[in-house]
């Protein structure tokens, strides 16, 4: 199935993407890898986001999150600012703070969600 008809029926399900997206696509990959077997590997760069600068969402509804990124302070408040994202601003998140010691194998964040502190470790 062409990357277009993909996308169109991804569209008629709910999802919303970034403009120029199918031709961001189509210039990562080639499109028969995206085409068969069909959304696999779509749905995959979708989540994944722009490839460059500004390095935005091609879709706030979808997201892949990769572990292997969360390896330096502020990568678990930018997990929360993707989650308040995707999710249109209403889990109401502020006040956003984290720690990773990767040495320590210790983390945790801060952050209150409609008015309720939250800790996490």
């Amino acid at each position: 199935m062409r990357v277009g008809e993909q996308l169109q029926r991804l569209e008629a399900a709910g999802l919303r993407f970034a403009p120029g997206v199918e031709s961001e696509l189509v210039q990562r990959e080639v499109p028969a890898l995206l085409e068969d077997p069909p959304f696999t590997r779509l749905l995959e760069m979708l989540g994944d986001g722009r490839s460059r600068e500004p390095f935005e969402p091609l879709c706030d509804q979808l997201w892949m999150c990769h572990t292997s990124r969360i390896h330096d302070p502020g990568a678990y408040v930018a997990v929360l600012l993707r989650l308040e994202r995707m999710t249109g601003g209403v889990l109401g998140l502020s006040g956003m703070t984290d720690h990773l010691d990767r040495r320590a194998r210790r983390a945790w964040v801060e952050f209150t969600c409609r008015g309720h502190a939250i800790t996490g470790t």
